[in-house]
């Protein structure tokens, strides 16, 4: 089961239970699988650990219980000696449960996940901090109908409540609650190179008001450093898309991907900006040497029926972005990239985001490795408001056994803005170690 929510994205088609089975087609998953394996940072990644687990019919059942101490710079605001507002740290305790079920069949392949996350301040540098623990969760599913066929249905559905909005619009510190289900079908007329993939997916967040838990008893800090009532971001997306594959050889294909997302504020006050946003991309996906991997798209994006009160500020322009991989094994392989998309919001109708990234993960034994994501994002909106994000995360792994992970973790993030706003202004250094135990 994927640790996270698919990305969209020219590789869309070759993810698991697509239609392309010729020869070679399963290198090639394996080339665009990793986008969504590295954004999970999954533990347990250096060895093959497939004879863990409990029987269960014909597939396995996988249990882990992960502990993590971590020290967060930044876990909310509070008062400095001068009387202004000053970034307030916290050492953050993490427990994390976790069943993973994965039922390989001819007819009906099951995966199942359930992991649970309780954050625990600790309120180490001030006390209120503690205020803010919390329980995070991320649960799924997914069925695929005759996954050997060349007509399949999937259905994959996701929930995650997490601290790490992937809004940008909103500050640090907002709690997202988000649920996806897609229904897919996978097309491959007459067995060939031609694959086709119309799908539905809904997808509902609701974000929580944290009102001035950030703040310190009595420090009125509500409005500048986070959004005031964040629930107005609450939306509701329902996406209807059509992917076509092209297989060019073993080694590469011609992707075109099309979506049309009707997107719905729930809250009264946002609805004058609910919007239908349209992306069409054609893209490449591929080996263009034994090593060196490909992946590039590029394609339109428009907002469509706006409100005529702000049309001059609904998105119209050029959307996709590239992606350069070496692979050495599957454990060890480099990305560069970038990648341009536009996103909705319920103040402004939307805000661009140019992403240019790097990541990468190397094991050096077969029982020590490390990861690396280093990324630079430039946020624009409509009013010449600017924001950019920098962010870099490294951490090293050792695995003793099949079943023991210990690793450490270091994170950095800073955000600047025009705003001059605190909501938008901040640093955040987290240091961690953790060590999981898996069967």
């Amino acid at each position: 089961m994927r640790n996270e929510i698919r990305r969209e994205g020219v590789v869309r088609i070759f993810d698991k239970g697509t239609a392309l089975r010729a020869a070679g087609v399963g290198l090639l998953v394996a080339l665009v699988s990793y986008a969504s394996a590295a954004g999970a940072q999954s533990r347990f990644w250096l060895r093959d650990d497939s004879s863990n687990g409990i029987r269960f019919g014909t597939g396995r059942l996988h249990t882990s219980l992960e502990f993590e101490t971590r020290y967060d710079s930044f876990a909310g605001w509070g008062q400095s000696e001068s009387g202004g507002l000053e970034e307030v740290g916290d050492v953050v305790l993490h427990v994390k449960p976790r069943l993973e079920l994965r039922v390989p069949s001819r007819t009906l392949a099951l995966e199942g996940d359930a992991g649970l996350d309780y954050v625990a301040y600790t309120g180490a540098e001030q006390s209120w901090t503690s205020r803010q623990s919390k329980l995070n969760a991320n649960l799924g599913f997914n069925g695929l109908w005759n996954p050997d066929g060349d007509f399949r249905i999937e259905i994959d559905e996701r929930f995650v409540r997490s601290d790490r909005t992937t809004n940008y619009e909103l500050g640090v510190l907002t709690i997202s609650n988000r649920n996806q289900a897609e229904l897919a079908f996978d097309v491959q007329p007459g067995g060939g190179a031609l694959s086709l993939r119309p799908s539905f997916t809904n997808t509902v967040e609701f974000f929580e008001e944290r009102f001035q838990e950030s703040c310190p008893p009595g420090i009125d800090c509500q409005g500048q450093v986070e959004p005031v009532n964040v629930n107005r971001w609450n939306y509701m997306t329902n996406t209807i898309g059509l992917n076509v594959g092209y297989q060019l050889s073993d080694r590469s294909a011609i992707v075109v991907d099309g979506k049309l997302g009707i997107h719905n504020y729930l809250e009264e006050i946002s609805q004058d900006f609910d919007t239908n946003n349209l992306r069409a991309t054609l893209g490449f996906v591929g080996l263009v040497a034994p090593k060196l991997e490909l992946r590039a798209n590029v394609g339109y994006g428009a907002q469509l029926g706006v409100e005529e009160a702000h049309q001059d500020n609904a998105f119209s322009g050029v959307i996709g972005g590239a992606e350069l991989g070496y692979r050495i094994t599957d454990y060890t392989r480099v990305q560069v990239g970038y990648r341009r998309d536009f996103h909705s919001s319920p103040t402004q109708l939307h805000y661009t985001n140019d992403r240019i990234y790097l990541a990468g993960q190397w094991r050096f034994i077969r029982d020590f490795g490390a990861r690396l994501t280093l990324a630079y994002n430039m946020l624009g909106f409509p009013d010449d408001r600017s924001d950019e994000i920098f962010s870099l995360a490294i951490g090293p792994e050792y695995m003793p056994s099949d079943r023991i992970a210990i690793g450490a973790s270091y994170g950095y993030l800073d955000r600047v803005s025009s705003t001059k706003s605190p909501a938008y202004e901040y640093a955040r250094s987290e240091f961690g170690a953790y060590v999981a135990v898996r069967y």
